[in-house]
């Protein structure tokens, strides 16, 4: 401050006096610095995402927290309509994937089904573009973020116990006869969005969950089934869901969880059971769910040592 030439300071003072005795106007959005820039006020952090508690975001996205995480996780797997509010704001964004077909009979035909065939490379780069978006125009806090999941913080969500294994290839079918909806098996009805019936009846050579339909062929408009005790739609069926760490603790692949529309096996529906693909890798049953987080995984692992 000792550089700002006396000229300048009398303005500073100027612009002072008259705020003292003329009401601030209201600020506009594109009044709001950058983020590095940006100075808490109790206005600003009135609109911000209040961290443990319910938020919901510029997209319509809504979040909850969940017991025993510090984060708190999207209620939905992200829609056509989310992924489509990025790719407008991106350009070279692929946008095939909100209008997919399977033996030519559509898989997420609405902008409220889950977007698929998400590789984790673009799940992170939507997460990353949230953030940003977020963050400048103060909606959260320069502390939060959007990301994928931990493995653990997945489990926790779906109400799973504590799990041995340190690794998600370790802890991967460890826990039996618990599924997102009890320990029944089949499935009761209306359990959540499996293979079932229905798709038999679309798709040719189809096998389902004997007896099952949930009534989608393919995928179902998110929060079509009853939500779990936390709130939270969907952690069985309708899509495998990205998480952020590798299946086996190093490198390579990339965890997914909760089984999808494809699935009917009794190990796959597993609460524990745990899938990999390489994160360029997109597929026609897998999506992702953002958690909105103050800290990074890397700095929670720290914190909990």
């Amino acid at each position: 401050m000792n550089k700002i030439v006396s000229f300048a300071m009398l303005i500073a003072v100027l612009i002072v006096l008259a705020s003292c005795s003329t009401p601030a106007p209201t600020r506009a959005p594109m009044a709001v610095p950058p983020t590095s820039l940006r100075q808490p006020t109790d206005a600003l952090a009135a609109i911000q995402a209040p961290i443990g508690q319910s938020y919901t975001n510029s997209l319509g996205m809504k979040f909850v927290p969940v017991p025993g995480t510090s984060v708190l996780f999207c209620i939905w797997e992200t829609r056509v309509r989310d992924w489509a509010a990025y790719a407008s704001a991106n350009s070279g964004v692929d946008r095939s994937c909100e209008h997919l077909t399977f033996l030519g009979v559509p898989v997420n035909d609405g902008s409220d089904h889950p977007i698929l065939r998400i590789n984790w490379s673009e799940a992170q780069a939507f997460c990353e573009w949230l953030t940003r978006k977020e963050q400048s125009a103060g909606l959260i806090r320069p502390s939060q973020s959007y990301r994928l999941p931990t493995d653990l913080e997945w489990s926790t969500a779906v109400g799973l116990p504590s799990e041995s294994g340190i690794t998600p290839k370790e802890r991967d079918k460890k826990v039996q006869n618990v599924y997102p909806w009890g320990s029944q098996w089949p499935p009761p009805s209306d359990a959540g969005n499996y293979a079932d019936r229905s798709g038999q009846s679309k798709f040719s050579g189809w096998t389902g969950i004997r007896g099952y339909d949930d009534g989608y062929a393919a995928t179902a408009p998110v929060g079509s089934f009853a939500a779990n005790r936390y709130g939270i739609y969907d952690l069985g069926g309708n899509v495998w869901e990205w998480c952020e760490d590798f299946y086996d603790g190093k490198s390579g692949a990339h965890v997914l969880r909760g089984a999808s529309w494809m699935d009917r096996s009794n190990v796959d529906l597993l609460s524990s059971s745990r899938f990999a693909l390489l994160p360029n890798v997109g597929y026609a049953a897998a999506g992702f769910r953002c958690v909105l987080t103050s800290m990074s995984p890397e700095q929670q692992k720290a914190s909990s040592k």
